[in-house]
């Protein structure tokens, strides 16, 4: 091969990988940073809950939708539906899921929690995200601190079957 036509290959391969590598650094950038709870399929029940502890100082830096996402993603969600009653289940996951009790204190908390039952909902395609959606739907419409104040549009949305 010529001198000049390897160049060319070099050239634009390098502006192949600069043009990957603005991607990654952009997306990375774009794209929340989910909590990951570090549980595994050998815990019981209390070390899970000690290890779904989320620092404070984690929970500040989370933005609403992270923090929704972190409750949907909570080990011990199914809870919620276990519990004597709904009401109780849902006062259990602000006693338990540090991400949800921050959620209660923000002020987009509600609409968080609801565009994330949207999200999960649009994309339907497992039973676990299925369950997930309707245990959601039920913390929302229990919480005394959003059932109070539902618009119409919302409860639409959460009681959609």
């Amino acid at each position: 091969m010529k001198k000049s036509v390897k160049k060319g290959i070099v050239i634009l391969l390098g502006i192949a990988l600069s043009g990957i590598c603005v991607y990654i650094l952009w997306y990375i950038s774009n794209t929340p940073n989910y909590y990951e709870y570090p549980i595994n399929d050998t815990m019981d029940a209390g070390t899970i809950l000690n290890e779904c502890r989320i620092p404070e100082a984690t929970l500040e830096t989370m933005t609403d939708e992270e923090l929704a996402q972190a409750v949907a993603d909570f080990p011990l969600l199914i809870d919620v539906l276990t519990a004597y009653s709904i009401e109780y289940g849902v006062e259990c996951l602000a006693n338990e899921s540090d991400a949800y009790k921050e959620l209660l204190s923000r002020e987009n908390g509600k609409q968080a929690m609801i565009a994330k039952v949207v999200e999960l909902q649009e994309r339907e395609d497992t039973e676990e995200i299925k369950i997930q959606v309707e245990i959601l739907k039920k913390i929302i419409l229990n919480e005394p601190l959003f059932k109070t104040d539902l618009t119409e549009s919302e409860k639409e949305i959460l009681l959609a079957e």
